[in-house]
């Protein structure tokens, strides 16, 4: 049975707030009744999760132990070179609030790589009540081992037996020099499913926005898709302007409607 409380409003639409494995299909009367209470004007609900059919629609998860000899010779240098220039850790919430070396700094910072966002880096209070209010998220970061100083970091989500990775900032000057990432992603990939023995890691679902190659990214740590499937719904009259746009949803400039039209063509497996 459907809990309304499962769900989140996100950018006008409504989705699950849980783990993706834990998702199931909802009928009409459900999409109805999340529509209305949430006021959105969408919602996406993904269900169906890892099935054997190559859909449209997908996950991108860990689930296997990784060794360094598993990685790709360039991606094998890589790492080692932020393991021997970077102190890779994890860290407290407190940690992230630093006045002088905390996380906003490399959140504000790691705006200047994104290609094609519709969203711009929030204040410092703001970005503080975030880390503040969020006890179910673990941090871990990334510090140039000479200066000291905080140069990326990840938050992880953790529920259901899973880790997701809601957020991956670093500054970008250190990116290609340090690669942070690297170092993160191959500690973190030991500690939540060799250690912890948890049931996988993720980076979240296929993105509509595409303003980083971090999904990509990822296929050098042998990440994979995790298929699933994917309904839309909508308001009435968000769903009369769908209807009226898609045919020339290729010269569409406003990027959300863009960005919700590529929902619809997901849902029609068009792209």
């Amino acid at each position: 049975m459907m809990n309304i409380q499962d769900y989140k409003s996100y950018q006008r639409g409504i989705i699950f707030a849980g783990a993706p494995h834990c998702e199931k299909k909802l009928t009409e009367e459900e999409c109805s009744l999340l529509l209305k209470h949430y006021n959105g004007w969408f919602i996406r609900n993904l269900y169906d999760f890892d099935c054997k059919e190559k859909t449209s629609f997908w996950f991108v998860i860990n689930d296997r132990p990784l060794t360094i000899s598993d990685l790709p010779t360039k991606t094998r240098n890589q790492v080692r070179r932020a393991l021997n220039t970077l102190d890779i850790k994890k860290v407290s919430s407190e940690t992230m609030l630093d006045k002088n070396n905390g996380g906003y700094d490399v959140y504000f910072q790691s705006f200047s790589r994104y290609k094609d966002v519709t969203s711009k880096p929030v204040t410092k209070e703001i970005w503080s009540q975030w880390i503040k209010s969020r006890s179910d998220v673990e941090y871990w970061a990334a510090y140039n081992i000479e200066t000291g100083k905080m140069i990326a970091y990840v938050d992880v989500l953790i529920q259901n037996g899973i880790a997701k990775y809601t957020a991956m900032k670093g500054i970008p000057a250190f990116l290609n020099k340090n690669y942070p990432f690297y170092g993160l992603l191959f500690i973190m990939q030991e500690y939540y499913v060799e250690k912890q023995r948890l049931r996988f890691v993720t980076d979240g679902a296929r993105s509509v926005t595409e303003h980083s190659n971090i999904q990509s990214f990822l296929d050098k740590f042998r990440f994979r898709r995790a298929y699933c499937r994917i309904q839309i719904k909508y308001v009435w009259w968000v769903k009369i302007l769908i209807s009226f746009l898609y045919p020339v949803r290729n010269i569409i400039p406003i990027k959300k409607i863009k960005y919700l039209l590529r929902f619809e063509a997901m849902q029609r497996g068009q792209y």
